[in-house]
């Protein structure tokens, strides 16, 4: 999968064009001060891609960590996924790299909408990914959300209640925005 990442620049007063952001990172500011910038990261992904688990585990997390008052992330679990409407609000994805992918979206898309701390967020999710390579992808999202305290029933509950399914829906449809798919 390749991922895109998409940035946006924003004072904490406001949001500031593209080309003003790019000046306010080229002149160094005297006192060293970036604390009124933030910058908005969109990460397009894929859950069992192995290149999107090396960029989280190695780059994403690492980066969110040491940069945290200054930057929100933006995550968008679809890659070159389909997506077939069954009626009813109901849909069918198939996914890249398989069904699991297709949950791991699923279980990522309710992770996005229900933790509203953006670091907790990616960590549970980079959690996620780092043992992407178990079967049963509900066990280890139940014990990344315990890890960061986060209630595994609430996400349990968007996976049954048919907000994954709208949830993924939604993101194919950013997707598409940026990213021609095939099929």
């Amino acid at each position: 999968m390749i991922y895109f990442i998409i940035l946006k620049s924003r004072e904490k007063s406001g949001i500031i064009d593209n080309v003003s952001a790019l000046n306010h990172f080229r002149s160094f500011p005297p006192d060293g001060n970036y604390s009124s910038i933030i910058v908005e990261v969109s990460v397009f992904y894929e859950y069992l891609c192995s290149d999107s688990r090396r960029f989280f585990i190695y780059q994403l997390l690492p980066t969110v960590e040491k940069l945290q008052s200054n930057v929100v992330v933006n995550l968008i679990p679809y890659g070159k996924a389909t997506t077939k409407s069954i009626g009813d609000g109901e849909y069918i994805f198939k996914c890249q790299h398989g069904q699991n992918e297709c949950k791991g979206n699923l279980i990522n898309a309710c992770i996005i909408d229900s933790v509203h701390d953006n670091l907790i967020m990616l960590k549970i999710i980079t959690c996620m990914i780092d043992f992407n390579t178990y079967t049963n992808i509900e066990d280890i999202a139940e014990i990344c959300c315990d890890e960061y305290n986060i209630n595994w029933e609430n996400i349990k509950y968007c996976l049954e209640n048919g907000r994954a399914h709208r949830l993924l829906k939604l993101f194919g449809s950013i997707t598409a925005e940026y990213y021609k798919i095939e099929n």
